[in-house]
């Protein structure tokens, strides 16, 4: 999982520095500040939108199994 994030932060660089670079050469650094930070931007609010719901899936099941191993109504001191 780690070398996937990895990945994706590697290919995102690697095709990011590049085409920014050609954004500056073609139109100036405050154009090129401008849209990386827009671009960058987008990605993050999408991989949000994504991983968020993930996330409270993830939470929901972990307390429902969580919930579901306790014993209905038997206190472990009173055994």
């Amino acid at each position: 999982m780690v070398s996937a994030g990895y990945l994706v932060g590697y290919v995102a660089q690697g095709v990011g520095a590049p085409a920014l670079g050609a954004v500056v050469t073609a139109h100036g650094l405050m154009t090129g500040l401008m849209t990386g930070a827009i671009a960058f931007g987008v990605l993050f609010l999408a991989a949000l939108t994504v991983l968020a719901p993930l996330h409270k899936a993830e939470r929901r099941t972990s307390r429902l199994a969580a919930a579901s191993s306790k014993p209905c109504g038997v206190d472990a001191r009173s055994s």
